[in-house]
């Protein structure tokens, strides 16, 4: 169970797990609200699929609706994706003591966002049969609100090889345009980005791909500081590495992260990497692989971008170390822990 199958990167790990379970002979069946950009990457002919009316959480008629399909579909475990279906279907799994997974996919910041969900959430998942988190501080966040350490197993973000295609043409300088990908909200940091760029004198574009609620605000402060020539937003796109391999670098200068596949992305396609401070990415890169920049550090994130763009052999070892910090991201690796836990319910 999972709200949609947008864009983020959670919804795209959990397509992949899907695909890889229906061809160990699990029988996957999928419930969501929403279809979204990953879901024709769904395999068609191995997972049945069951859309939901798009009723909001609070609505009574959403939880009859899925239980309804549930004891239809008689599955032995229910696994829930993002909060909105840990609650969800976690108290489907309670009332019909069904074994129940949830998955920790981000960070103890991103509950407070929504106190009261975040709280029933902590309540529901503390009676699942099993948590898969995606990252070593997503178990600690979970072992320090009560629950057990031997029901949270740690099941890494997959990374695939980078196909071998060619990029298409960039409308930027080559190499002198810099990424943020991903969801446009404040607390993706974007602001800071935008900001400190404002700042550098050298011809290095920055481009934001993707959507978000912060997108009409952040258009308005590019026009009105006449930055459209070097500053803009695209609409998401899948195939974002491949169409932008030759960037200078990618930012990510997020408040918080689960395990932060934009990143992870970046590092497998030799892209150098700016990101914040924090614990997840931490996790992911070592001080010789990337640039870490303190969250909301306008003035240090301008002289790290300058830094990158002057120092071509720097951004060459940054490189080469990020490619090194990928060995726990395999598929197979991840997928064999995987069916092995679930098996074991």
């Amino acid at each position: 169970m999972i709200p949609s199958l947008q864009g983020g990167g959670a919804e795209k790990q959990a397509v992949i797990q899907m695909n890889a379970l229906s061809k160990l002979d699990w029988d996957i069946h999928l419930i969501l609200k929403k279809k979204g950009i990953n879901f024709p990457k769904l395999e068609p002919k191995r997972i049945k699929v069951y859309i939901l009316k798009n009723r909001k959480l609070i609505n009574p008629f959403l939880f009859l609706e899925a239980l309804k399909l549930i004891l239809k579909i008689k599955p032995n475990i229910i696994v829930t994706w993002l909060l909105e279906m840990d609650i969800l279907g976690g108290l489907i799994s309670i009332f019909l003591r069904k074994n129940f997974v949830a998955t920790e996919r981000t960070s103890e910041l991103a509950y407070k966002k929504t106190p009261l969900r975040g709280w029933l959430r902590k309540i529901i998942i503390k009676k699942s049969s099993l948590i898969i988190s995606n990252s070593k501080f997503g178990k600690e966040y979970l072992t320090k609100n009560g629950i057990s350490n031997n029901r949270i197993k740690l099941v890494r973000n997959i990374i695939f090889p980078l196909k071998k295609l060619n990029p298409k043409k960039e409308d930027n300088n080559k190499g002198n345009f810099i990424l943020c990908v991903g969801r446009i909200e404040e607390n993706k940091g974007v602001y800071t980005s935008l900001n400190a760029m404002c700042k550098i004198s050298y011809n290095i574009k920055l481009k934001f791909i993707g959507e978000g609620k912060d997108k009409g605000n952040l258009l308005q402060i590019i026009e009105r500081k006449g930055m459209g020539n070097r500053i803009s937003i695209v609409d998401y796109d899948e195939n974002w590495v491949l169409n932008n391999k030759s960037a200078l670098g990618l930012l990510s200068m997020s408040c918080y992260e689960g395990s932060p596949n934009v990143v992870l992305e970046a590092m497998n396609a030799e892209i150098p990497t700016i990101v914040s401070d924090i614990s997840a990415h931490r996790e992911v890169l070592t001080e010789d692989a990337t640039f870490f920049v303190p969250i909301n550090n306008e003035k240090l994130l301008q002289q790290t971008i300058e830094k990158l763009y002057q120092d071509d052999l720097l951004k060459y070892q940054k490189v080469k170390n990020a490619k090194n910090c990928l060995s726990d991201y395999r598929f197979d690796k991840n997928i064999e822990k995987l069916d092995f836990e679930l098996k074991g319910l």
